[in-house]
């Protein structure tokens, strides 16, 4: 898949035994994603950065003021997530990429 065809469509975002997100992109300034286990959810408003036709590296601040950094492959399914704290830890995940399928 190429980063032209990820609008309006609903991705799995899976970091193994921390988290699994539903993520879409609605533009390269917007996105909307849902926590799957407690259901938390969140419009972010995004700066994205088409690194190739395949990779994109897209970075917000949420409402607690964790900053997220978030680089997508989608020709490999990868996807490496670095989010900064206030307390100045960092968290680095490494998860997969998938486009959800229609239930």
């Amino acid at each position: 898949m190429t980063t032209e065809n990820i609008y309006d469509k609903e991705f799995e975002y899976d970091f193994k035994d921390y988290v699994k997100i539903d993520l879409t992109f609605s533009s390269d300034t917007e996105l909307y994603w849902i926590e799957r286990t407690s259901g938390a959810d969140a419009n972010e408003k995004i700066k994205t950065i088409h690194l190739n036709e395949h990779t994109t590296l897209t970075g917000w601040i949420e409402h607690d003021k964790t900053i997220v950094s978030l680089y997508s492959d989608f020709a490999t399914g990868k996807t490496y997530v670095y989010q900064y704290f206030g307390n100045g830890t960092i968290r680095e995940l490494i998860g997969t990429i998938k486009p959800k399928s229609k239930e």
